[in-house]
């Protein structure tokens, strides 16, 4: 459709009058044009039209929902004036309860009769508060207040419930109220969750929930809250399952990493080898957060290749610069020299996707190092992505107590924490380059353990061939594309 940016977001299409009803009337002529239009180029473009909603049916739903919700009652269809001078016809209300009915019976051909009566239910809810459209008020209302990431997590609670929902009880949280939902429901879906992930996993999103239905009590949405006291008692002592148990590799586990081969890393011919290899080697010796390291860009490449600028974080003191050891000046300039795109805005990583939920490249990274970690190290336990950041403040404390120029504060600037005292957090411009740069070249003289430094020195030139620059479904996208 000749959009500049290669995305066409929206059709714009004038009414051509400035009265509401005249325009009421015209509006689904307009729309139904505008769809044609839009059809006409996908077909040109080999790709399917708009007006095949079946896949996304409860999406289509919903959307039918909003606009019942919205319609006025007003008849504007078919307008007869009685004996009487009543008016009657058809609202704007019903026209669009009569195209939910007729798309719900053009859905039972398609997909069967539960997903037309599903449909037929979502749309009626229009007329009704549910659980899920509370969730999204309540989600818009504490975004002001949370940070995106925050946010984003309480959404993947609530699709989570809405999952179990579906399979378990037959039911959705696009239809169901308040009322509907049981105190059994609750305590079931938690103990759903907690065969999938750790007590202190579940803890943590309890507090979605929670509170969405203080939030509807406070409204009188709700009159009371299923999940009140349904984690009480829940041990979240298990042995690797809480923060204070996790640690830094020991020296052995670190060799095993650096020492493992691209097919060790990706035993099943996967592309992510590469990936792997140059992470752990950048982790350990920059401390960076997977989401730190993941997201970064060219243009925070910096110095010459000798430093790395992380533009932010998880904390405001996360934007930091960070020098980098020899050998992972030698990883990052390998990495460039293999990039097919290595404009300022170009991502470091391309070939991880970034997740929706996160925004963020680190995500995949943390899982893709999980899954080989627990065939490299199987019996390390309390270890993850997070612990080469732990290695590296330890290789940082051995290096100043054995006389490097390293002192805590250069510690939490390096680390991109808060540097303890109100005088070097408020009043100081922080540490000088030149006092960074000197504190890493001795961490890379004193800090290391022997045998971390004879791997990576050893295994320098063994980097696995870069196979991957694009993640997997884009890349699939682009090969057809080009056939």
């Amino acid at each position: 459709m000749a959009a500049q940016t290669g995305i066409k977001r929206e059709v714009v299409r004038t009414l051509q009058t400035p009265d509401i009803r005249e325009a009421k009337r015209r509006l689904q002529g307009a729309l139904a044009a505008m769809s044609g239009d839009v059809d006409t180029a996908l077909k040109a473009a080999r790709l399917p039209p708009l007006t095949d909603w079946t896949a996304d049916w409860r999406g289509r739903a919903v959307a039918l929902r909003a606009a019942v919700r919205q319609a006025d009652d007003s008849p504007v269809h078919n307008v007869t004036t009685l004996a009487d001078g009543s008016v009657v016809g058809d609202s704007d209300r019903d026209a669009w309860l009569e195209e939910a009915r007729e798309e719900a019976a053009e859905l039972a051909k398609a997909k069967g009769p539960e997903a037309a009566l599903e449909f037929r239910s979502i749309v009626a809810s229009g007329a009704r508060r549910t659980i899920q459209s509370s969730a999204d008020h309540w989600l818009a209302e504490v975004s002001r207040a949370r940070r995106q990431k925050t946010v984003a997590g309480h959404r993947k609670v609530f699709a989570d419930l809405d999952a179990y929902l579906r399979e378990h009880e037959t039911k959705s949280l696009l239809t169901m109220t308040f009322a509907d939902f049981t105190r059994p429901m609750a305590g079931e879906f938690i103990a759903w969750r907690r065969k999938k992930v750790s007590a202190a996993a579940v803890k943590r999103e309890f507090s979605a929930p929670m509170g969405l239905w203080r939030w509807a009590m406070r409204r009188g949405y709700a009159d009371s809250n299923p999940w009140t006291d349904q984690t009480a008692g829940m041990d979240v002592s298990e042995r690797g399952d809480r923060e204070d148990d996790k640690r830094a590799f020991t020296t052995p586990e670190l060799v095993a990493l650096i020492r493992a081969t691209g097919e060790q890393w990706a035993p099943n011919g996967g592309g992510y080898a590469a990936t792997l290899w140059d992470a752990v080697r950048l982790a350990l010796m920059t401390g960076l957060r997977a989401a730190e390291l993941a997201d970064l860009r060219i243009s925070d490449v910096v110095d010459d290749g000798t430093a790395i600028q992380v533009r932010g974080g998880k904390t405001r003191n996360a934007r930091r610069r960070v020098p980098l050891p020899r050998p992972a000046q030698t990883v990052i300039s390998e990495r460039l020299a293999n990039l097919p795109d290595t404009s300022p805005e170009a991502p470091l990583w391309p070939e991880l996707p970034t997740l929706k939920l996160t925004n963020s490249r680190g995500g995949k990274l943390s899982d893709r190092f999980r899954l080989a970690r627990d065939t490299l190290l199987p019996d390390a336990i309390g270890v993850d992505f997070h612990s080469l950041r732990r290695s590296y403040v330890t290789a940082l404390e051995t290096a100043m107590n054995a006389g490097g120029r390293i002192n805590p504060a250069i510690i939490a600037s390096l680390m991109g924490h808060a540097r303890s005292t109100m005088a070097l957090e408020v009043y100081s411009s922080g540490a000088t380059p030149e006092a960074l740069a000197n504190a890493v070249a001795d961490l890379e003289e004193k800090g290391f353990p022997a045998e971390v430094e004879k791997a990576l020195e050893e295994t320098a030139g063994d980097r696995p061939p870069m196979t991957r620059f694009a993640p997997v479904k884009n890349r699939r996208k682009l090969e057809t594309a080009d056939a």
